[in-house]
């Protein structure tokens, strides 16, 4: 969002839209689990990251886990077009152990914001551009 700074206001208004809209969901979802689920997943923000990536796996497992990734550039003229990758542990669990080794430079604590935080900066900035959080849906 901070990057589209030098942008159009509608560009700039439709990232931030697309972003809160995912992040609500995300909200969503936590909301919907029961306290056993909830305490299981963890939802972090790394704020050099330029699109949504999720790395899920199974720590009592060897064989439970997968990597989501969209990649995604400055200028993103097409992103319905946008390189998509899934990464299984059980399928190319060598290149899901190199790839899940850098979560823990990822997840510091004092780099990444936990999911509330991220929701409340949003919602601030959503209700800045006259964007109703309430009224984002999910895009799918």
């Amino acid at each position: 969002y901070d990057a589209l700074a030098e942008q159009d206001d509608v560009r700039k208004k439709n990232y931030l839209k697309e972003l809160a809209t995912s992040v609500k969901t995300l909200d969503d979802f936590k909301s919907s689990l029961n306290e056993i689920q909830n305490h299981r997943v963890i939802i972090l923000a790394h704020p050099g990251a330029s699109s949504l990536s999720a790395i899920i796996r199974d720590r009592g497992s060897n064989e439970r886990g997968v990597i989501v990734f969209t990649a995604k550039w400055a200028t993103d003229a097409q992103p319905d077009h946008r390189l998509y990758g899934v990464i299984d542990r059980k399928t190319h669990g060598e290149l899901f152990r190199v790839l899940d080794g850098y979560v823990p430079e990822l997840i510091k604590p004092n780099v990444t914001m936990e999911l509330p935080q991220l929701v409340e900066i949003l919602k601030k900035r959503c209700e800045a551009n006259h964007i109703k959080w309430a009224d984002l849906r999910d895009l799918n």
